[in-house]
């Protein structure tokens, strides 16, 4: 099971969101059932860790408690009420919109950021859901997740190569 630190680490996060356990249990996808033996730590927590990151927490500081709890700018109150309202369909379009801008093809998405097997082609072809590795690597790239979830705001994320890409289209971030 978790260290008792984690958990409180845990706990944290969840207190931190402002949100209600309900809330918090839809998010995760999860019972609120479920999300109580999270929290007494009948379950480990590394099932909900992907979830966390998706959401701004950092899983380094929950593991470690090196660096902050969250990651850059995130607002992650948005990204929860955002990711309640996902369309998958309309996420990956917003992706693969996205990269065809950017690199002219997913293919050419794919060399640059070392994706083997055309994994994400074949995702966006089929209408799969997008791994969290592979979300961070468009998100690192550039491409803001909360623009794909909702369709507002910049295309762009606000990090490195968000900015610069941000810069060269002439759109403010």
């Amino acid at each position: 099971m978790n260290s008792q630190t984690e958990l409180q680490r845990f706990n944290h996060i969840l207190k931190s969101t402002g949100k209600a356990k309900s809330e918090l249990a839809r998010f995760f996808d999860i019972s609120p059932t479920a999300l109580n033996r999270y929290i007494k730590n009948e379950i480990d927590l590394q099932n909900l860790v992907r979830k966390l990151t998706e959401a701004g927490f950092s899983s380094d500081w929950m593991f470690t408690g090196l660096g902050n709890h969250t990651i850059e700018s995130y607002n992650v109150e948005q990204y929860l009420d955002l990711h309640n309202d996902l369309d998958p369909v309309l996420y990956n379009s917003r992706i693969k919109e996205w990269i065809e801008n950017i690199f002219g093809s997913i293919s050419n998405f794919e060399v640059e950021k070392n994706i083997e097997n055309k994994e994400l082609q074949h995702i966006l072809e089929h209408g799969l859901p997008i791994t969290f590795e592979l979300q961070r690597k468009i998100r690192n790239a550039g491409c803001s997740i909360l623009w794909a979830i909702s369709g507002k705001g910049s295309k762009f994320e606000d990090n490195h190569n968000g900015k610069k890409l941000a810069r060269n289209n002439n759109e403010n971030n």
